[in-house]
């Protein structure tokens, strides 16, 4: 994961709405980077306890499909579960032929709003204007949320 000191993500404008670009070294640390991201508007994420762990797992067909369900997952966990994440503690992608997994373990904690103050109620993640660029050394992804 990247150093928490300067984020490999950045949070842009978009239409109404708001787009998102992280990066990492690899897909994986792309992911985690892009859901800091997000949880960074959603909530100042440096203000959360990591009180609990939570495992989720999402399926799509490709990158984008993963990434997306990822993404909206953490949502669902922070909008009808009440459980907001601090941070990707494990993230794994299955590599068999055929698996359309992503696997992650999350720290954090149960919503307080006595202590938590949402910034931002984004609805979805969505597909629109969404990409994953592979370069050497870099996996970039943006993506746009509703707001």
């Amino acid at each position: 994961m990247s150093d928490q000191n300067s984020p490999s993500y950045e949070v842009f404008d978009h239409s109404g709405d708001t787009q998102i670009k992280a990066w990492g070294r690899d897909c994986l640390e792309a992911y985690v980077n892009a859901s800091l991201g997000l949880l960074n508007q959603i909530v100042t994420v440096d203000k959360l306890d990591e009180a609990e762990e939570c495992s989720i797992s999402v399926s799509g067909d490709d990158q984008t499909d993963r990434c997306v369900a990822f993404l909206n997952e953490l949502l669902f966990l922070i909008y009808t579960k009440h459980w907001i994440p601090k941070r990707v503690r494990l993230l794994r992608e299955c590599n068999q032929t055929g698996c359309s997994e992503l696997k992650a373990v999350l720290v954090g904690e149960p919503l307080d709003p006595s202590r938590h103050e949402i910034k931002y109620d984004i609805k979805a993640v969505t597909y629109h204007d969404f990409r994953i660029e592979h370069s050497p050394g870099q996996v970039t992804i943006s993506f746009v949320c509703d707001l």
